[in-house]
């Protein structure tokens, strides 16, 4: 691997979705200052085409798994199918959450070529153990109900619905993690999972995988737009579903798919003027603090979105 020109590292930079928490750094606690550090980091390094490299964990200088050496073979369809997918569960389901882009965790370079290739066989909406049986992670087959994956965004996710089907125990770990085993995005579930890009990417930092896509497939951005006509027909067609997103970094484009005006009732949470529309920090990389679900907890209990015929919401 060629050597990277470290007189090129942009000091100061700072990506558009991190401006708003540099801003207001004072607000944030120490463990969320030493995360945005890092994620600043990361971006500067991926600015020159520098990304962590998950298969080497120790290492803690340059992050070296160079943008111009991520390939893989695949072919107009695949590419297509991987464009096309919309996410994981039910589309008709009672509660939809919607990211920013599909993830690759602490997936090897070379496990995340082999996971990219699994997913152009995907359907376009997929049960979330299903869908993540054809994967692979640290060397063995992801199995949500068996050896669960510890993402943060997952855990969020469950304690948001255990919370809105109004159970006492929902900030216990043990009913959380038994949520995101056994219910969360299953195909006859009542949640639905779904990304504003379907290109997975391992971090917002990280334009690897996007890189390659856009520089492979001329017609990547009609596709894209083609998606996103479908992801707006299905939640028209289930307009009763209360819609989460998360990642205040892409509000606007939150706002556009949804048809939607954000109304901040904090400076972390948003609301549509139906109440069945919430917007909220990322809940990956310490962005979502439990004081913010706790405004968000009492925000919600006396929406009246949350309240009408609960019982059949969630």
């Amino acid at each position: 691997m060629s050597e990277v020109d470290e007189s090129k590292f942009p000091y100061g930079y700072v990506p558009e979705h991190l401006k708003e928490r540099v801003k207001n750094w004072r607000s944030l606690s120490v463990g969320e200052r030493l995360e945005l550090t890092s994620e600043l980091s990361s971006a500067a390094w991926a600015k020159i085409g520098v990304v962590r490299d998950p298969s080497k964990p120790m290492d803690k200088t340059i992050r070296r798994a160079e943008r111009s050496r991520v390939s893989i073979v695949l072919d107009e369809a695949e590419v297509a199918s991987i464009i096309r997918f919309l996410g994981f569960g039910r589309a008709s389901a009672n509660v939809w959450f919607v990211g920013l882009e599909e993830g690759l965790g602490d997936m090897t370079s070379d496990e995340a070529r082999e996971n990219i290739k699994q997913r152009a066989h995907f359907s376009e909406i997929m049960d979330l153990r299903e869908a993540h049986l054809r994967l692979k992670e640290k060397g063995q087959t992801i199995d949500v109900e068996v050896n669960t994956p510890k993402t943060a965004v997952w855990k969020w996710m469950a304690r948001i619905v255990l919370l809105l089907k109004g159970a006492a125990d929902w900030n216990d770990p043990i009913s959380i993690k038994q949520y995101v085993r056994f219910h969360l995005g299953r195909a006859n579930g009542e949640t639905f999972l779904t990304e504003l890009s379907p290109i997975p990417s391992r971090n917002r930092a990280d334009d690897c995988w996007p890189h390659w896509f856009k520089t492979r497939d001329l017609n990547l951005e009609k596709q894209l737009q083609e998606r996103k006509a479908k992801l707006k027909q299905m939640i028209a067609e289930y307009s009763r579903s209360l819609i989460i997103c998360y990642g205040l970094s892409r509000a606007d484009e939150f706002a556009e798919l949804l048809g939607v005006e954000w109304e901040y009732k904090t400076s972390k949470i948003g609301c549509a003027k139906d109440g069945a529309r919430w917007l909220l920090p990322f809940f990956g990389t310490g962005q979502m603090s439990v004081a913010t679900f706790g405004e968000f907890a009492s925000l919600i209990r006396g929406s009246s979105a949350a309240n009408t015929d609960k019982s059949s919401r969630a």
